[in-house]
């Protein structure tokens, strides 16, 4: 069948073109680009978007507040030999101290609290690419999405993480029962998001990252029909195949793919 090729939604290998390469070569170009994220910690990811998107403004949230007490490592390890992140008050003063020029002229704005509170201070309609990486429970991204959707122009692209059902989640089988339950362990993003969609038949889900590892934390990004032409789908595909090319080739050596050395084409 002709249109086999074109099946949603795209998968595009994760660790040579990670979301934000291949969505670059889709985002209708514009000076007036505005991104937001759910679910910041330190900023790290923030300033990958600030380099590769160069957004005029970002919307960055966070709860930014000690979630464990007298606790001063980055990692906590679990009985079952995973480990989750330490979320502390301070990463606020980090995200600060990395844009802090942005921040004074007013292109990054941060926003300190629950997701709950902080996605309807956006303006509807406002948002190009929002990216969703906070609580990897059900509820929460659930929530996020519910609230998001109206913040996003019509073109606008809905991306996330953790949409995964690999170690740490309940549904992965070394996770111990006695762990299961715990926010850390239980993940529901895959529901949330496909809940969503259910509900939401004007959007679709346009691409999701691959890795080969069973730890694997692919990330997704949902658009909608009517504001996806053809031709960005065909631009899409395109750079994850030349990036699958490349995967495959070092594979084959048995060569790790050095991200300082191959860049992507597009």
């Amino acid at each position: 069948m002709a249109g086999t090729a074109l099946r949603y939604p795209l998968t595009c290998m994760s660790r040579y073109a990670e979301l934000l390469d291949a969505l670059r070569v889709v985002l209708t170009p514009s000076d007036e680009l505005v991104y937001a994220e759910v679910g910041t910690y330190t900023g790290s990811y923030s300033q990958r978007v600030w380099e590769l998107l160069k957004p005029s403004q970002m919307h960055l949230m966070d709860l930014w507040a000690n979630t464990h007490r007298a606790q001063n490592s980055t990692f906590v390890q679990r009985r079952d030999g995973t480990t989750y992140q330490v979320y502390r008050a301070r990463n606020m003063q980090i995200v600060s101290e990395a844009f802090r020029s942005q921040i004074r002229e007013g292109r990054v704005v941060l926003h300190r609290g629950l997701s709950q509170e902080t996605i309807p201070r956006l303006a509807n309609k406002s948002l190009d690419v929002a990216w969703i990486d906070s609580m990897h429970d059900y509820a929460t991204p659930a929530i996020e999405l519910a609230l998001i959707r109206s913040k996003m122009k019509p073109s606008g692209l809905i991306c996330g993480h953790d949409y995964t059902h690999a170690a740490g989640s309940a549904y992965y089988e070394r996770v111990e029962s006695k762990d299961r339950g715990d926010a850390y362990n239980s993940y529901g993003v895959i529901e949330a998001v496909h809940e969503f969609l259910l509900f939401n038949p004007a959007w679709f889900f346009a691409l999701k990252t691959s890795v080969t590892t069973d730890r694997a934390h692919t990330s997704f990004c949902l658009a909608q029909h009517a504001n996806f032409p053809h031709e960005r789908y065909a631009a899409l595909r395109q750079a994850c195949r030349e990036a699958a090319t490349v995967e495959a080739d070092a594979a084959t050596r048995s060569e790790p793919i050095d991200l300082a050395v191959h860049k992507p084409s597009f």
